[in-house]
């Protein structure tokens, strides 16, 4: 349900982003690093939230994929820790099956 009124709501925004942009025709100069260019407002506007949004989710992907690795990393180490919890358990119990023997003969 949820992701249904997500899809419902981006939809809704994105008709109302393409009727802002149809109606928008005002040309604006656009000054990067070497040189200046003329562009369509909601072009530009378009252009500049896509290369924001490509980045973020760059960035995001980064992060997710260190958490990722560190918690693999994270799982590994606890699997040997237990594994070698429980051969000390096992050892220990074994000595105390032996120094019970020794006791009774």
């Amino acid at each position: 349900m949820k992701f249904v009124l997500i899809f419902l709501l981006v939809c809704i925004l994105s008709v109302i982003l393409i009727i802002f942009g149809a109606n928008n025709k005002e040309e604006v100069v656009f000054n990067y690093l070497l040189a200046q260019n003329s562009y369509r407002l909601s072009t530009l506007l378009v252009n500049v939230f896509l290369t924001g949004l490509f980045l973020g989710w760059i960035i995001t992907g980064i992060f997710y994929l260190k958490a990722r690795i560190a918690l693999m990393k994270a799982k590994r180490k606890i699997k040997k820790l237990t594994l070698n919890q429980d051969q000390q358990v096992k050892n220990d119990a074994n000595l105390k099956i032996i120094d019970d023997k020794k006791r009774f003969f």
